[in-house]
């Protein structure tokens, strides 16, 4: 039976995860900047926007989706 090779030496791990820690703090940067433009869209009494809310690009390439059903989606 072989022995199974780690897939990072240790100084690529570290490197690794600071880059994990600053994607996750981009991702919270974006969150924050598109909360703030909705905000700003809603003071100046414009027609609303769609509804947008951000996920992670784990789960959505797009890092956006919809907050709403289209009727475009069952197509």
């Amino acid at each position: 039976m072989q022995k199974s090779q780690p897939v990072f030496n240790p100084g690529q791990q570290s490197k690794f995860q600071q880059l994990e820690v600053e994607i996750a703090a981009l991702e919270e940067q974006v969150k924050n900047a598109l909360k703030e433009e909705l905000r700003q869209a809603d003071d100046y009494n414009s027609p609303s926007p769609i509804p947008v809310i951000y996920v992670s690009d784990r789960f959505a390439k797009s890092g956006i989706r919809l907050a709403q059903e289209t009727a475009y989606q069952n197509c």
